[in-house]
């Protein structure tokens, strides 16, 4: 800190003048959030902008190089009333607020040593500029990538459920699928059993589903479905046939989420093509133990058989 001092005297008069005693960053994944976090510490906190600098529009159009968006900010009024602030209170410091490349960059270009255009030698400049201007177009493709599946998914959800039978199968139509298509035919097998279906946790437990049903070969929701329904009655009984297994080991019924049906569909669709030693091997991959397979392949025999 002393050494900062005694080499920029003519801007540092003592210590209070320097802005970044503390440093903070904060990393995003996307170019357009830099300014929804920009927003919220703008919202919260006074920003000192004869101070802040926003390298991304510091650049010549034609250059390419470090970019982020650096607040100099202190605590504002509401937040210096509250005691947990007290000893904060008109300390300046500094916010970076830049994404996941813009720090990839950032970082590699500081453990090679290079600070600015000029420090680098000749024979390098072009390469880094170019690595630079590779960096951010990925960037600005990330946010059309992002908008472009958030659209899509917008866009699913405004279809009809009559019109689904023939949207091809994904994460997004799969979410929906569930929802307004296979809850229906879920609720009268679980309420046969009298059990209750939860709603699944998102994204992993979708894509799970999105698997299953492309390993069974179906291309469409239409047929799921209706193979869903044709086999309403084995789907019912292998879920009877785990829930009463989970009841004897844990003395409580399990909890089913929505897609169930189709998890034992897809056991079904394994037992029909490779018998017993098709589910010996897909529990096995599972990480099971021999005893619990045993049982699995008992309760899926009997239900496939009905």
């Amino acid at each position: 800190m002393s050494g900062k001092i005694l080499t920029k005297q003519d801007k540092y008069k003592n210590v209070e003048d320097i802005t970044d005693i503390v440093g903070l960053r904060v990393i995003t994944y996307y170019e357009s959030d830099v300014d929804s976090v920009a927003k919220v510490i703008e919202d919260n906190f006074n920003v000192d902008l004869d101070n802040s600098i926003d390298k991304r529009k510091a650049h010549e159009p034609d250059r390419f190089g470090y970019l982020s968006l650096h607040y100099v900010i202190s605590l504002s009024a509401d937040r210096a009333q509250l005691a947990e602030y007290k000893d904060f209170v008109g300390i300046r410091f500094e916010l970076q607020i830049r994404t996941l490349l813009q720090h990839v960059w950032a970082e590699i270009e500081h453990d090679l040593g290079y600070k600015s255009d000029y420090e680098i030698p000749r024979q390098f400049r072009r390469k880094f500029s170019r690595i630079a201007s590779i960096l951010e177009d990925v960037d600005e493709s990330f946010v059309l990538l992002k908008n472009g599946v958030n659209s899509y998914r917008d866009s699913i959800r405004m279809k009809d459920s009559e019109l689904l039978d023939n949207i091809p199968i994904d994460n997004e139509s799969m979410q929906l699928f569930l929802e307004k298509k296979l809850l229906e035919v879920e609720k009268e097998i679980v309420n046969e059993l009298g059990l209750s279906i939860d709603k699944h946790e998102p994204s992993e437990y979708v894509g799970l589903l999105v698997s299953k049903v492309i390993h069974m070969g179906f291309q469409n929701f239409g047929d799921l479905l209706a193979d869903v329904v044709i086999n309403k009655k084995r789907v019912l009984r292998l879920i009877k046939g785990f829930d009463e297994w989970n009841l004897a080991r844990s003395n409580k019924k399990l909890n089913w989420n929505d897609g169930a049906s189709i998890q034992a569909l897809h056991l079904l669709k394994i037992y029909d093509s490779d018998g017993e030693s098709g589910i010996g091997e897909y529990y096995m991959e599972s990480h099971w133990s021999e005893e619990d397979v045993v049982d699995f392949k008992e309760i899926i025999s009997v239900a496939a058989a009905g």
